[in-house]
Order: C-alpha cells, then structure tokens, then sequence
C-alpha cells in the first residue's frame, strides 16, 4: 500500500492501517502538508504504525511522514519483535533525537532484515545542532544493531552524489 503525499489525519491513518493486519508492505512516501499527527491529542507514532502491521515485510517511509511518526521518538526496543521485516528505508535527519531513536529501535527490532536502506539529512533550522554523542548514549543501542547481519546496508546523505 503506497501514500503518496496524501494528506490525512493521524487518527484516519491509524483506523485504515488497523483495519488492514494482513499488509506486508507500506509506502508511506513524499511530503504531506497541512497534517498534524498530534492534533486533538490523538497522536499516531512508529509503535502504533507497526502494532497494527503485524505481517510488514517492507517499510518505507520518507521524511515527510518520518518526522510525524517519530515526534515523540521510540524505546530502545519494541514490545515485539518485527519478525517479518525484510526491507526497511527511510529519510532520517541527523540532528533529530527522536528520528534517530526511532531508526535505532525498529532496525533493533527487525531480527530477518535482509536490507536496510537509510538517506540522512541535516536539518539547518534547528536552534542548537545536536550531534550524536550529545543526545544518545551508545550503550543503549550496541548490543541488538551490533550482533545483527544484513545482506546489504546503504547510507547516504540527500544531495550526495550516488554511484
């Protein structure tokens, strides 16, 4: 199932995707404008969005909807294990705690993982520049990223000239 810079509340996008237990992929893709995944109090995060997808196989989310779903970031793991995940891309801001923590807990969480593809981008706008080692402790995330093997795993940074 693929959104395409689809502009829909949180709490719509969560009755939709519940309603489908069965999906094996998700295209959450471009830049929805004039959402707010926290308005009225209802909010929608990664944990809800994979609670309701048991069975994901392929995840894709942009940063459009990345920053939505990792507005209050993630624990170091999930409450289970997404033992289906195969595929997993996504846009994550490298000066965004909670776009981090989030990367850092479904990749923890996805034991079958065969391809990781991550674009990192810098957001310029944020009043003091957060680096990695100023806003998350290394120990918290070492053991599960560190004894998984992938079969392939690519990093760039938007605008980087890929070959």
């Amino acid at each position: 199932m693929t959104f395409h810079s689809v502009n829909v509340s949180s709490q719509m996008l969560q009755r939709f995707l519940c309603k489908c237990p069965l999906l094996e992929t998700i295209n959450l893709i471009g830049s929805p404008q004039g959402i707010d995944f926290a308005a009225e109090g209802t909010k929608f995060t990664f944990v809800d969005l994979l609670k309701c997808v048991p069975l994901i196989k392929t995840l894709d989310v942009t940063k459009g909807y990345a920053k939505f779903l990792c507005a209050d970031g993630m624990p170091n793991m999930l409450p289970t294990s997404l033992v289906h995940l195969e595929y997993l891309y996504l846009d994550v801001c490298l000066m965004e705690e909670n776009e981090i923590s989030s990367a850092l807990c479904i990749i923890r969480s996805s034991p079958v993982l065969e391809e990781l593809i991550i674009l990192m981008y810098d957001n310029d706008k944020l009043p003091v520049r957060q680096t990695p080692t100023n806003f998350l402790d290394p120990e918290d995330y070492s053991e599960g990223i560190c004894e998984t093997h992938y079969g392939q795993v690519t990093c760039a940074r938007e605008g980087a000239n890929q070959a």
